[in-house]
Order: C-alpha cells, then sequence, then structure tokens
C-alpha cells in the first residue's frame, strides 16, 4: 500500500514540475541568454528594460563582452555610451575574477574617461570612484597619472579619485601644482590639498580643517565641507569633529520642511563620523540615519564616549 502511495506522490510531483517546465522555460531561456545586441536595440527603441540588464550581467562576464562592448562605445550617441558605461560597471562591480575586475576597470578608464562628452566622463569617474584600489592595475593608475598631467575635464574631480587610490607617482606633480599655482581653480587647489592629507601631509590636513573651521558650522558647510574633511582619513579632522559635537551652538537646520528649527550640528555630525570611528556608540540604519529614538540621550552618550577615548579611538579606514 505504501509503495502504490509513494508511487502515486511521485507522479503528482513530476506533473507538477512537467507543468511548470511548460510554463517558465521560454523566459528563463530568453533571460539567461539575453545578448548584448538585443539589450541595445531595445535601449535605441526607449525600451530600456532594467530586468534585462540585470540578467545579463548575472550570466555573461567581461571577457565575454569586452570586444562587443567597446564597438558599441564607438557609438556617435552619447546617451547609448552612456549607457554602455552603466552596463560595463555592473558587469564589473558584479565579477568575482579580481584579474578580470581589473581588466574590466581599465576598459573603462580608457573608453570612459576619453569620451568625447563631458557629462559621461563626469559619470564615469563616479563608476570609478565604487572600486577599491586593489582592482586598479599599474597601467590604469599610470593612465590616470597622464590624464591629471594633461588635465582631463572635470580636473578636480580626478584629482579625488586618484588620491582615493594612491596615485602616488602624483605627489611631486601635485605640491609643485601648488607652488605654481598655474591655471588651477580654487575646486581644483582644495582638491589637490585634500590628496595631500589624505596622503599624510600633516600641514595640509591641519590646513584643511582650518579653512572650515574660519567658516563655521552652517548646513551648507557641514553637507558640502564636513564629507571633504573626512576623505583625509587624518585624526586631526576628527579630533575637530569632536570638538564640534562637544558644543551646544544651534547653527543647523532640522530636516522636517514642516517644522524648520534651528537644531545642534552635533546631530549631523555624529551621522558622518559613526561609520569612521571603531566601537563608536551610535550606528547608522541601512539609510543612513542614526540608529536611536531619543536624541539627546544618543548626543549625551557621544558627549561622554568622546570624554573617555578622544586619545584611543581607532579609524576605520577600509
Amino acid at each position: 500500500m505504501n509503495r502504490i502511495l509513494n508511487k502515486r506522490i511521485a507522479i503528482f510531483y513530476y506533473c507538477v514540475f512537467i507543468f511548470l517546465l511548460s510554463i517558465f522555460p521560454v523566459r528563463i531561456f530568453a533571460q539567461t541568454n539575453i545578448s548584448l545586441d538585443s539589450i541595445v536595440n531595445n535601449f535605441l527603441k526607449g525600451n530600456n528594460n532594467y530586468g534585462e540588464v540585470v540578467e545579463f550581467v548575472k550570466h555573461h562576464s567581461i571577457n565575454q563582452e569586452e570586444v562587443a562592448i567597446q564597438n558599441y562605445l564607438k557609438s556617435e550617441d552619447a546617451k547609448l555610451r552612456l549607457f554602455l558605461y552603466g552596463i560595463l560597471f555592473k558587469m564589473i562591480y558584479h565579477e568575482n575574477d579580481s584579474k578580470l575586475k581589473q581588466e574590466g576597470v581599465f576598459v573603462l578608464i580608457k573608453n570612459g574617461l576619453f569620451d568625447s562628452d563631458a557629462g559621461n566622463i563626469y559619470r564615469v569617474i563616479n563608476y570609478l570612484s565604487e572600486f577599491s584600489e586593489e582592482f586598479f592595475d599599474g597601467k590604469s593608475k599610470n593612465l590616470l597619472a597622464t590624464l591629471i598631467i594633461e588635465s582631463s575635464p572635470h580636473f578636480s574631480k580626478l584629482v579625488r579619485l586618484v588620491g582615493q587610490i594612491n596615485v602616488v607617482q602624483l605627489l611631486s606633480y601635485f605640491e609643485l601644482s601648488l607652488q605654481n599655482n598655474k591655471d588651477l581653480t580654487s575646486s581644483d587647489i582644495w582638491s589637490i590639498n585634500l590628496v595631500l592629507a589624505r596622503w599624510g601631509d600633516e600641514k595640509k590636513a591641519e590646513y584643511c580643517v582650518r579653512s572650515v573651521k574660519n567658516l563655521g558650522l552652517n548646513d551648507e558647510v557641514v553637507f558640502r565641507l564636513i564629507p571633504d574633511l573626512l576623505y583625509t582619513r587624518q585624526r586631526v579632522v576628527f579630533n575637530y569633529l569632536f570638538d564640534e559635537i562637544l558644543k551646544s551652538e544651534l547653527n543647523c537646520t532640522s530636516t522636517d520642511p514642516d517644522r524648520e528649527i534651528k537644531i545642534n550640528c552635533a546631530y549631523r555630525l555624529m551621522e558622518f563620523v559613526a561609520p569612521h570611528i571603531r566601537n563608536f556608540p551610535i550606528r547608522l540604519t541601512v539609510s543612513g540615519e542614526l540608529d536611536f529614538e531619543d536624541y539627546e540621550e544618543a548626543l549625551l552618550n557621544v558627549r561622554d564616549w568622546i570624554a573617555s577615548n578622544k586619545y584611543t579611538y581607532q579609524l576605520i579606514l577600509d
């Protein structure tokens, strides 16, 4: 009896399997075999299917598609090129092989940063900023150094990228550029100072902190310049921010558009420093907000922590 029952159960599940297979195979096969040509054709028709791009990235590697992507990047259509840079970025980001990842980054640099459209270059620099130093090999760093020396578009933004991935062969060039101050905008000068501070120049780090301190804290300074200081990853920056957290002035504004009131900038500063300090007493939510309910209690806890740890805290530099 049990044998007959087991046989009927087996037949039932087999029938269910065949039924499901009859519904989904074509769709599954189509998704796993989506071609770059079909994605591009759909994009040109105005049918930018994000799901297709996701499936394509899942099932295709950089070495499989590099030639096809570079052929499309020869297009005169700037929007199409930008679309392809986005696909290439996603493929690099999801690639597990470090060598292929490095190769993809190089392809992104040699195409995207030489693009004829300045907007595309800006976006590609943003893409490149998402990758850690280990994925920029010698040829990638050398090409970036060349672009810096040739004053590529979005020079200031590119300066911060090479600072982030330690293209240290540019150290002397940056120092001389500041001394000569030739053809540099105020933004260029600021970015170079930030990079030199990040690379360990204590005087530059102190200069950057002093420049912000002289302005005083307000909403604009907090949102525009505090991230710049954090970019340097220097203790003098965090010491300054700790000092500001201990102050009681109400120089910032609440983010509630229906109830804009003056608040202590310390709450914003805590959000900025929390991800960079080991064993900091508060954490951030996935959305990047402070993870607590009682703001005043959290501020008191942070101030107590600063009092006990100001000279012993450890930075998270990953």
